[in-house]
């Protein structure tokens, strides 16, 4: 048989198809897991990573700098990048007023 005299659709029901895409995905997510080169990140560091990143949209959002922020706050810029990049290094009444100073929940910035 040649290329040209294979078919080129395959007709199948549906459940069929479903369950050959889920199997497809299954071998990907398994592929995946088993990588010796992939790397792995705690869940716990990335939440941090995630509510650093949520304090700097914030501020952009806002359309404030650091240096802008920092002075609203009396606060030196180098502190506002690293609370921005490593939020859990700060206090709780630090983070309070960044969000009041953003208008926003500090739930919103944390959560």
């Amino acid at each position: 048989m040649t290329l040209q005299d294979r078919a080129t659709y395959v007709l199948l029901p549906v459940e069929e198809y479903e369950e050959l895409v889920k199997a497809d995905m299954v071998r990907e997510a398994v592929a995946r897991l088993e990588d010796p080169h992939a790397e792995w990140i705690d869940f716990d560091d990335y939440k941090l990573q995630l509510a650093g990143s949520k304090l700097a949209a914030a501020r952009k959002a806002k359309g404030l700098t650091q240096t802008q922020l920092a002075r609203k706050l009396g606060l030196p810029q180098s502190q506002i990048s690293r609370i921005e990049r490593n939020p859990d290094r700060t206090t709780v009444r630090t983070l309070k007023r960044i969000a009041k100073a953003l208008r926003v929940n500090v739930r919103t910035l944390v959560g």
